[in-house]
């Protein structure tokens, strides 16, 4: 990961653009994923990741590039936000509905509260503070730490009407929340005792039936003695290689590669694990909104402990039997929970096997295998509920 700090915004100088109660910057991942499809690696730079802090202020991260004036910044800016203005006018170059929605929302995420929030890319300007707009206009002469000039007196009489209406916008397609899926639920106690009654009813009927043919049974044990060790071992043997087929091997071998990079286990615990030295991330979208990822690494008593395979000056080198972890030591919040896996650089090969893992309270409520890659951006696995 070679993302660097650009800057911070706070509540003070900046609001976030909503979208149906949810913040625009909170899809990050689908717009970068938009841009690169449409636009290349001069899209793929393009909107700095936001990292969220509990107090309301906001990191941001990306890519750095050789210094450029502010007036040629602002000009290349200005050059892609026309070329996205103008793919906005052309939805039907959407592959899919939901990139649609999304298109309609970019055309207001890539403004910016002023053009002090243009930072040099390696492929042009990279945007802090998208999706957000100044608190006041006063803001407009004050920098990103609330120093500079001092603004202008404000005008004794407002403008006409005339004068200040602005052009219509285009209409914005909110974006619906995605559907629930069905979530595991653990089985309480009494349906335990059920479940054992039904399979010791099962044997009772297999033991009955085998009275009712012991006189055909008897008659070829007379004949042939050996009959009985004939059926018995080559069903022992079946029943033995379903079962060995059957046990989680793959999910116990992710929680022992846990335990050796030194990881914390806890109440609820989400295990990612891959097999080769590409950089994944994980990443948990929680119940207020907050994000645990590489960049925001705590939130809501949740936390990364350990990233595998950064590229980063200090980190750990990487490995072929990589594994990421996020752990709620304490009780978790009560909500719903998004997991998501973002193929951040893929230096190795294109796609990469995956295995997630949620475990809850000693009880795994979800194991999933899939394959990212880094044409197809972040990929959402699954979703689960935690009850108050």
């Amino acid at each position: 990961m070679n993302r660097q700090f650009l800057g911070k915004t706070t509540g003070h100088d900046v609001v976030a653009l909503m979208a149906q109660g949810q913040r625009v910057i909170e899809y990050w991942p689908d717009f970068c994923r938009l841009l690169t499809q449409h636009f290349g690696v001069e899209g793929t730079s393009l909107l700095a990741e936001p990292a969220f802090h509990d107090n309301g202020s906001i990191d941001w991260y990306g890519e750095t590039g050789t210094p450029i004036p502010q007036d040629e910044l602002l000009a290349q800016y200005e050059a892609i936000k026309t070329k996205i203005e103008a793919l906005g006018a052309h939805p039907e170059k959407a592959t899919t509905d939901t990139d649609r929605t999304f298109l309609s929302l970019l055309l207001f995420a890539i403004q910016i509260p002023s053009p002090d929030y243009l930072r040099s890319g390696p492929n042009g300007p990279v945007l802090i503070g998208w999706g957000h707009q100044p608190v006041t206009t006063r803001i407009e002469q004050v920098d990103l730490k609330g120093f500079g000039k001092r603004p202008p007196p404000r005008p004794k009489a407002d403008p006409p009407a005339s004068e200040t209406k602005t052009a219509a916008q285009p209409p914005v397609t909110i974006l619906p929340p995605p559907p629930e899926p069905p979530v595991m639920r653990l089985w309480g106690p009494w349906q335990s005792w059920l479940q054992l009654f039904a399979k010791l009813a099962g044997l009772a009927c297999i033991l009955w039936l085998l009275s009712r043919l012991g006189g055909w049974i008897g008659s070829w044990i007379c004949h042939y003695p050996n009959f009985p060790l004939w059926i018995t071992l080559p069903l022992v043997l079946l029943i033995g290689l379903l079962l060995l087929l059957l046990l989680p091997w793959r999910t116990w071998s992710d929680f022992r590669r846990v335990g050796r990079v030194g990881a914390q286990t806890g109440i609820l615990q989400i295990v990612l694990a891959w097999d080769d030295l590409n950089d994944l991330d994980l990443h948990v979208l929680c119940p207020d909104g907050g994000r645990i990822y590489f960049g925001n690494r705590s939130h809501g008593g949740g936390m990364l402990d350990h990233d595998a395979n950064a590229r980063t000056t200090g980190a750990v080198a990487p490995t072929k039997r990589a594994v990421e972890n996020i752990v709620w030591q304490g009780a978790p919040p009560p909500g719903l929970y998004t997991v998501e896996v973002d193929p951040f650089s893929m230096p190795i090969c294109p796609h990469t096997r995956f295995r997630l893992t949620v475990r809850h309270n000693g009880h795994v409520l979800v194991a999933r295998q899939g394959i990212v890659s880094q044409t197809r951006g972040t990929l959402s696995v699954c979703q689960f509920r935690i009850s108050s």
